[in-house]
């Protein structure tokens, strides 16, 4: 579960699965040792709880000419989730709304293509808002939004 960081022995990251966990407030104290015998300890508290949260929503490239990726960064490591993509005008007029759903690398969706040319409305260029409404396996909803310039 350890790995090294590159070029550096002596750091790296330690990356094990907590599953099945109750919601609430945890403590985590974790003992490691070198090859030397040498011992060291440290303790983190978290928190788990039964909500989706998207942290960051993105997309590239942006400016965008042809066509972008959507990423989402979330709270569901390795989570499948139902996405519905909404692209506004800068009036509020919707241009485009489609459904699809995605697997997630750790804590980061994998990336969804959007090709201007598919979109209801012609698109010019200028500044658009879009959102995402994610549903995860649980029927737990949340949503982010994120701006994105079309320059043609």
């Amino acid at each position: 579960y350890y790995r090294a960081n590159a070029d550096d022995y002596t750091s790296g990251t330690l990356t094990f699965p907590l599953s099945g966990l109750p919601v609430g407030k945890h403590t985590l104290r974790l003992k490691a040792w070198d090859v030397a015998n040498n011992s060291s300890e440290k303790e983190i508290e978290f928190e788990v709880t039964n909500e989706l949260e998207i942290t960051e929503i993105s997309n590239y490239p942006n400016p965008l000419s042809d066509y972008t990726y959507f990423v989402l960064k979330h709270n569901q490591p390795g989570a499948t989730l139902d996405v519905i993509f909404d692209v506004y005008d800068k009036n509020g007029r919707s241009v485009d709304r489609f459904q699809t759903t995605v697997g997630s690398n750790g804590n980061t969706t994998n990336p969804v293509r959007w090709d201007i040319a598919e979109s209801r409305i012609a698109a010019t260029p200028g500044v658009y808002v879009y959102r995402a409404i994610v549903q995860n396996s649980d029927g737990i909803i949340s949503s982010k939004s994120g701006k994105m310039i079309i320059a043609q």
